[in-house]
């Protein structure tokens, strides 16, 4: 892809995000320039946030967990970062943390826009899912994600 096709998507999905943030009172915008954007969806106890910037964005919800640097070349890649803020903001995924602090694991059901799939949050370490298999079931705990607002994007 050429650099021109990815600095029309980041302008585009700013001004979807910007839209976005516009309609949802669950979700602001703290920064916007013409290399970056970071829309903050919730509050202090529930606060998730995507940032973009040419060529790729990140998710970040609110159990830590998220999505690294994702590519933003074009329209579809436009259209599934607005799809995981649709997800995020509806309370569609849920977060499994095993005993004693280890790592969770997070999935996020995007069901707009076209797509429909759950994506898994960034990988833990090997060692980490070794000793995860080890782990009794019962001991594991799982929790959805909080629905930000009781509008619908």
């Amino acid at each position: 892809m050429s650099k021109a096709a990815e600095i029309e998507a980041f302008r585009r999905l700013r001004t979807e995000l910007t839209n976005f943030a516009a309609v949802n009172s669950a979700c602001t915008i703290d920064h916007d320039s013409e290399k970056a954007v970071l829309l903050r969806l919730g509050d202090d106890n529930n606060l998730s946030y995507l940032e973009a910037c040419i060529g790729s964005f990140e998710l970040r919800i609110s159990t830590g967990q998220g999505l690294d640097y994702e590519t933003l070349l074009n329209d579809r890649d436009v259209e599934r970062a607005l799809a995981l803020c649709d997800a995020v903001v509806s309370g569609r995924g849920v977060t499994v943390s095993g005993p004693r602090g280890y790592p969770t694991r997070s999935w996020i059901f995007i069901d707009s826009r076209g797509f429909k799939e759950a994506i898994k949050s960034t990988a833990v370490s090997v060692l980490s899912c070794r000793r995860a298999r080890s782990i009794k079931k019962s001991l594991w705990q799982r929790s959805k994600l909080p629905a930000l607002s009781s509008e619908t994007a």
